[in-house]
């Protein structure tokens, strides 16, 4: 089976691993599902033009990062990201999501 360069097949939902709990925390216990889809054009970061990106996703306190992608200037995740925690901390501060070069 032949994949297209940059477009991988789905994978499960990368969790931070930590169910919530209620007892040593406020608020409403929940998710925050995060879904990277793609990008495009990005930035050559490697001497041969392409580049190994991958995303950081920073909610609340919590990091989670995609797959690395390499050789591609338009990689296709669809990847989802999930955070457990109170909700409200969610809204504390704002999701950021960076892409990175791997090398």
């Amino acid at each position: 089976m032949s994949e297209t360069p940059g477009r991988c097949a789905p994978l499960p939902a990368l969790t931070d691993a930590k169910p919530f709990n209620a007892a040593n925390a406020r608020g409403t216990p929940g998710k925050l599902t995060v879904h990277i889809h793609s990008a495009s054009d990005l930035r050559a970061a490697d001497s041969n033009g392409l580049s190994d990106p991958f995303v950081r996703v920073t909610a609340g306190r919590k990091r989670l990062k995609t797959r690395v992608l390499n050789r591609t200037l338009n990689p296709v995740w669809d990847q989802r990201l999930e955070f457990f925690g109170a909700l409200e901390a969610f809204l504390l501060k704002p999701v950021v999501l960076r892409v990175w070069d791997f090398d």
